[in-house]
């Protein structure tokens, strides 16, 4: 197993049902598509897989992918995307407060950690928020 007890993934965006599983494959059962795209926390081992602490079902290395850790440095541009991914944003980071992003669409400048000027401030939460590249 790839995991351990207390490591925080993500269940892939990709799965699919499958009815005839072929090698190489990444499939699930129709009620575990919801939670595709859904960063949970492993609270135990199963006979195969592992057993998150947010959702049911067990779930297979193979459904899993790491949580990449990445925190915005001050200005630094971001992408903010819609539920579901069907619009996106760019901003620029300005600070992090606990489950959000405070953001903005104009580069902020500063002056001894205090932001001199800006306009359309927001907040994002975290789970939308991904690096720009």
């Amino acid at each position: 197993m790839k995991y351990k007890i207390g490591d925080k993934v993500r269940i892939r965006e990709d799965i699919k049902i499958c009815y005839n599983k072929k090698e190489g494959e990444v499939c699930c059962v129709l009620a575990m598509l919801q939670y595709a795209g859904k960063e949970v926390t492993i609270e135990r081992f199963a006979a195969v897989g592992y057993i998150m602490k947010e959702i049911p079902w067990s779930w297979s290395d193979n459904l899993l992918e790491d949580i990449d850790i990445w925190v915005p440095e001050f200005g630094e541009q971001v992408k903010c995307q819609s539920y579901g991914g069907v619009n996106s944003y760019t901003y620029y980071f300005i600070a992090d407060i606990g489950n959000c992003y405070i953001v903005t669409n104009k580069e902020p400048s500063f002056f001894n950690g205090h932001v001199l000027e800006s306009n359309n401030i927001t907040t994002w939460k975290k789970e939308f928020v991904r690096c720009y590249l």
